[in-house]
């Protein structure tokens, strides 16, 4: 027992510092394998998620590529087939389309603005000057048929189409026509007259003649650009258009040169966009100059539509000529007068403060009936009661402060002109006072060294007689 008890070991108790170490350490290993786990998971779930993303994007990648692919492969068929399709149609016979009449395409029909521009002016316009190519055509005849919205801007009294490229920037509506329901009312009544004549087969103008439109007083003329082409819309040539307008008189200004041009460019695309011969422009600068054209035989005899629109807001008409106007018009045409007469209500009545335009300004329409000299019957005012309405519902302080600024306008013309004429006196009479100070010209002094030598001067004026006889 001695023996045993000796050689069994004996534990002896530790010191106490080494026990309290060793219970740390093993607190420690106790606390660090849960710690270890959690963060072993946790990579292993954003391993997890980053795959899963990659996966995604591989995926979208190859979804992509094969999109494109037969999208590829798609417009490369469709390309074969076209180019097939644009094949077959070459090789296919094709009908020979003729291309519209126009006997003065290689002719220079520009207008004429040298001399008096007695009794008219002519021309027939140029389609190449006009603004914005075939395109620019094409949207503005579409803006003027209402088929596109047609942007106009109002600046000083004057209506104007705007745009990047407007064809006709230099026309533009005065006065009443300002106001867009009065403008709008009276264009459609026109070209509802035209179709309802078209509609019952009582057109008075035959396709193969075409349609003769004159117009008195239209001055900036986009009034008259809108309803033509509102015409030509319905299918109806327009082979004439006479402009009468004192503007257009001798001393003819650029801004009416302009005016003039542009509408005759227009008028000349127009008709070659519609498959028609051009319409001839003929521009008188006074009433007398038309009504001795439109005699029978005459060139502007055989009018179907004539529009009297003087719709100024400074004047007022005193004189009514109607009966010079209709003298050239066809049996059945349509006669229509929108102006200012104010002063012949103020004549014929007492009248009272007006609170509308309608105070100032009047609409009537008349047909023309058959003999000779023509006369006018008129048409039912309720036929174009909307154009009445709109010039009804135009205030009166409107119209007031238009005529205002039309007569400050005109006032400031005046003075202008005035200004210049007074330049021009005072610079002849300089220059005479500086050609007596020089005394006479070389030129002057050769003459009378000449006369006294008995040589003498002739100047020789020929003047052609032409006898026209009325048969061969």
């Amino acid at each position: 027992e001695e023996l045993n008890r000796d050689s069994l070991p004996v534990a002896r108790p530790a010191p106490p510092l080494e026990d309290a170490r060793r219970d740390e350490e093993a607190g420690s290993a106790v606390e660090a394998r849960p710690l270890g786990k959690e963060r072993r998971a946790d990579d292993f779930k954003l391993r997890l998620k980053l795959r899963k993303a990659a996966i995604a994007a591989e995926k979208e990648k190859r979804r992509a590529e094969e999109a494109a692919a037969a999208e590829a492969a798609a417009i490369a068929a469709a390309e074969a087939r076209f180019a097939a399709e644009d094949a077959a149609a070459a090789a296919a016979a094709r009908p020979v389309k003729e291309k519209p009449s126009d006997p003065w395409a290689n002719m220079d029909l520009d207008f004429d603005f040298e001399g008096d521009g007695k009794p008219f002016r002519f021309a027939r316009g140029k389609a190449s000057r006009v603004k914005g190519g075939k395109e620019g055509v094409r949207l503005a005849r579409a803006q003027l048929r209402g088929e596109e919205p047609m942007k106009l801007v109002e600046k000083d009294g004057v209506l104007r189409h705007t745009g990047p490229v407007t064809p006709f920037g230099g026309l533009g509506a005065g006065g009443l026509l300002v106001q867009q329901e009065v403008r709008t009312e009276l264009r459609d009544y026109i070209a509802g007259w035209v179709q309802e004549a078209l509609s019952d087969g009582a057109a008075c103008w035959s396709p193969e003649e075409g349609l003769h439109y004159a117009s008195l007083g239209g001055e900036k003329l986009l009034f008259d650009l809108e309803l033509l082409e509102r015409i030509r819309a319905l299918g109806v040539r327009v082979s004439q258009v006479c402009l009468v307008d004192p503007e257009y008189g001798e001393d003819l200004g650029a801004a009416a040169r302009q005016g003039l041009r542009e509408f005759a460019d227009w008028q000349r695309a127009a008709a070659q966009a519609s498959g028609h011969e051009p319409a001839e422009i003929l521009v008188f600068g006074s009433l007398e100059d038309y009504h001795e054209t439109c005699s029978e035989g005459g060139r502007a005899n055989g009018c179907h539509i004539f529009v009297h629109c003087q719709a100024a807001w400074g004047e007022s008409v005193v004189l009514d000529r109607r009966r010079q106007m209709i003298r050239g018009m066809i049996a059945g045409g349509l006669f229509v007068r929108l102006l200012n007469d104010y002063s012949q209500k103020q004549a014929s009545a007492s009248l009272a403060e007006p609170t509308s335009a309608e105070g100032w300004f009047s609409m009537g329409a008349w047909t023309i009936a058959p003999g000779k000299p023509p006369s006018i019957t008129p048409i039912r005012k309720t036929q174009y009661a909307g154009v009445l309405g709109a010039i009804a519902s135009t205030p009166a302080s409107f119209v007031l402060h238009a005529k205002a600024q039309a007569e400050a306008r005109a006032k400031a013309q005046k003075e202008k002109e005035k200004a210049a004429l007074q330049q021009r006196l005072h610079d002849r009479g300089a220059q005479a006072a500086w050609e007596a100070e020089q005394g006479p010209s070389a030129a002057e002094r050769e003459e009378e060294e000449q006369e006294e030598e008995g040589l003498s001067h002739w100047h020789v004026v020929f003047r052609p007689h032409v006898a026209v006889r009325e048969e061969p």
